[in-house]
C-alpha cells in the first residue's frame, strides 16, 4: 500500500463510472517564495461509493468541528459550521 499525503484536491471527475481525485501537494517554487501546488497522485474509485464516503467524511468534519467547538467558548461572531438541517441531510440530497 502507498501513503500520499495531500494538501489539497485537485481536478474531481467521473468518467465511465469511476470517480476521479487529483491529489495535489503545495510546494515551494524555485524562487522559494511561492507555495505551487503539484499533483502527487489520483484516487480512483467506483463512482457509488461517492455518496458514502461523502458521508463518512461529513461524519468526520462533524465530529472535529465538535471536539473543536468543546475546547473553546463559542463566540457570538462564530460563523456555524454545520448548515441548518445537519450535514447529512444536506448531503442525502446529491
Amino acid at each position: 500500500m502507498t501513503d500520499l499525503f495531500a494538501d489539497a484536491v485537485g481536478t474531481v471527475s467521473i468518467t465511465n463510472g469511476v470517480l476521479r481525485v487529483e491529489l495535489v501537494q503545495l510546494r515551494p517554487n524555485s524562487a522559494g517564495d511561492k507555495l505551487t501546488p503539484h499533483s502527487v497522485g489520483v484516487l480512483h474509485m467506483p463512482a457509488g461509493s461517492l455518496k458514502n464516503v461523502t458521508m463518512r467524511l461529513a461524519g468526520l468534519l462533524e465530529k472535529s468541528e465538535t471536539r473543536r467547538k468543546k475546547g473553546k467558548a463559542e463566540s457570538a461572531d462564530d460563523e456555524p459550521s454545520v448548515p441548518p438541517g445537519g450535514i447529512e441531510e444536506a448531503l442525502t440530497k446529491l
